[in-house]
């Protein structure tokens, strides 16, 4: 597999982030790669780890993105994905990017939002859930719809609803 010479990458200043993520994992330097995408865009600077400033980036040899893990291997499959067949799952609670091929995307963040969802025990992704009047049709009360907060009260009632 051809790799993207990073050094030969012109401005990525407009690149949205797919493409870049998309890009990082076919370069065939990293760092040089990471690099050029702070300076086209010291806004970037802030999506990376450790204590960067535009002053000292350019000495550091290691520098990781917060949430992209950029590689040619599927993260589902463990098999080598190729510029045609690679997509981007990111990951439910954590926005994690990692490469995975297209055709299982879907089905694969479908899968782990319904896992993490029956470890948040939400009443909003559950089965007895009245959504227009708040209610519990299980308990028969009222209860609080906030999809951002686990509800481990909820363990011994909850169903999810597509279970």
């Amino acid at each position: 597999m051809e790799k993207i010479k990073a050094a030969e990458i012109g401005n990525t200043k407009n690149w949205n982030n797919k493409k870049l993520f998309l890009t990082a994992c076919f370069v065939d330097d990293l760092q040089t790669f990471y690099k050029k995408m702070i300076l086209d865009n010291n806004g970037r600077i802030n999506q990376f780890e450790g204590n960067l400033s535009l002053n000292n980036f350019q000495q550091r040899n290691n520098i990781e993105h917060k949430l992209w893990f950029p590689s040619t291997i599927c993260c589902e499959t463990g098999e080598l994905l190729t510029q045609e067949n690679i997509d981007i799952k990111i990951g439910y609670w954590m926005n994690i990017w990692k490469p995975i091929r297209k055709d299982l995307k879907e089905e694969a963040m479908k899968k782990e939002a319904f896992e993490c969802q029956k470890i948040d025990c939400s009443c909003n992704d559950c089965k007895f859930l009245d959504r227009e009047k708040s209610w519990c049709n299980k308990l028969d009360k009222k209860t609080s719809i906030d999809v951002n907060l686990c509800h481990p009260q909820n363990l011994n009632c909850f169903e999810h609803r597509k279970s």
